[in-house]
């Protein structure tokens, strides 16, 4: 038999078993799926969710979903001095941006120890690089809970 020949064989052979790994494969992901207890289901059928959108003509594509037609309980105001927002920023990130573009929010800001700016309204014990920021935001929400003030909301907004 010519060595062609040879590896033809072999090709062949080496095809066979590969559909043979791949159909035992979809098999067994298969059984196991058929496995699976079934939890009710809690979320909109697809029907009830295209109740929810509204074409839009205003968006270039897709859809907006419209919220629904509620009455508030109070005002916005209400919330004040409810909530803590702490914004860890570096030295290269402009303080005064970031207060003007979210004048509404009560937020803290929050330096390392380097950044010598009088406009961070804390500073943290040390200077974090982006492979300590764990670090840096363990010690964020422990400055918090050693803090004097407490809220109904903490939260940390990069």
């Amino acid at each position: 038999m010519p060595r062609n020949n040879y590896i033809a064989i072999l090709l062949i052979l080496l095809c066979f078993i590969m559909i043979f790994i791949n159909t035992s494969g979809v098999y067994n992901i298969q059984r196991s799926d058929s496995a699976v207890e079934k939890k009710p289901n809690y979320f909109f059928s697809e029907d009830e969710f295209k109740k929810l959108m509204i074409n839009d003509t205003k968006l270039k594509m897709g859809n907006e979903i419209s919220l629904p037609k509620l009455e508030a309980d109070g005002e916005l105001w209400d919330l004040k001095d409810q909530y803590h927002i702490m914004v860890p920023l570096s030295d290269i990130e402009d303080i005064a941006f970031f207060k003007s573009f979210y004048n509404d929010l009560e937020v803290e800001i929050v330096c390392d120890k380097n950044d010598k700016r009088k406009s961070c309204d804390r500073h943290l014990s040390d200077n974090y690089s982006y492979y300590t920021l764990n670090k840096k935001t363990h010690e964020l929400f422990q400055g918090y809970c050693n803090s004097e003030i407490k809220h109904k909301i903490i939260a940390k907004m990069d």
